[in-house]
């Protein structure tokens, strides 16, 4: 996975959230504002430890799990 930053001049007029993100024809992805990178930081750290899972960390991971498959995973615009 290479690691790469995009950036734009354009104005954009609203917040970005969380979610599906398509740039052009290319494939769908997924955008993940800085903040709940953090709550997945911590979510997949307590997977990778080992760790009993709070529910917000279930939850979370619901969520992301939700946008992939809902959102990112379809072709359409």
């Amino acid at each position: 996975m290479t690691h790469r930053r995009i950036t734009t001049t354009e104005r954009i007029e609203h917040r970005v959230e969380t979610g599906a993100l398509k740039i052009n024809s290319d494939w769908n992805g997924l955008f993940i504002r800085g903040d709940d990178c953090i709550a997945l930081a911590c979510a997949l750290d307590d997977v990778i430890d080992g760790k009993k899972l709070e529910i917000w960390d279930v939850n979370f991971l619901k969520a992301i799990r939700n946008y992939i498959r809902n959102d990112v995973l379809t072709r359409g615009e």
